[in-house]
């Protein structure tokens, strides 16, 4: 009975750490429970929750930024990696390949990053114009954040 309520326990803790997909897609953030995989922090945002596959996992963030950040370290994340944010609009997945990303100091999410995302370029542009924010494409992003440029490594300064 006591390895049965251990089992049962440890199961339930692993499952509030991953998000749950099927692979080709975006996964099931259940928003509120799962947990950022680069911060411990539980992912409550949904417009500015961010994913990728790897190796048949999923790994979730809290914000593109995170994910970059941890992408980079864990030498995961690159053009070929499916990778989905959400449109800051609506909300809804949206391949990282194919949004369009906005970031700027003025602009704020979870960890402080500064990156939002958009499935279409003139709400992008529109957005980016309004907050002051710098347009970039999925393309422009790795090669900032993966070739050593980008975020440091603190959170010093970042929304608590």
């Amino acid at each position: 009975m006591i390895q049965y309520l251990l089992s049962a326990g440890l199961a339930i803790l692993l499952s509030a750490c991953s998000a749950t997909g099927s692979s080709g897609g975006p996964p099931d953030i259940v928003y509120g429970r799962h947990i950022c995989l680069e911060c411990g922090m539980i992912i409550s945002e949904e417009r500015v929750a961010a994913a990728y596959e790897w190796e048949g996992e999923d790994r979730v963030f809290d914000d593109i930024g995170d994910m970059l950040i941890h992408g980079k370290d864990a030498g995961e994340l690159g053009a070929s990696t499916p990778a989905w944010v959400h449109d800051y609009g609506t909300a809804a997945w949206i391949a990282a390949a194919t949004a369009w990303f906005v970031s700027g100091e003025g602009i704020v999410t979870p960890m402080g990053r500064g990156i939002i995302a958009f499935a279409s370029r003139t709400a992008a542009e529109e957005f980016a114009s309004r907050a002051g924010g710098e347009l970039a494409t999925w393309d422009d992003l790795l090669s900032t954040h993966l070739d050593g440029a980008g975020f440091d490594h603190n959170h010093e300064g970042q929304a608590p």
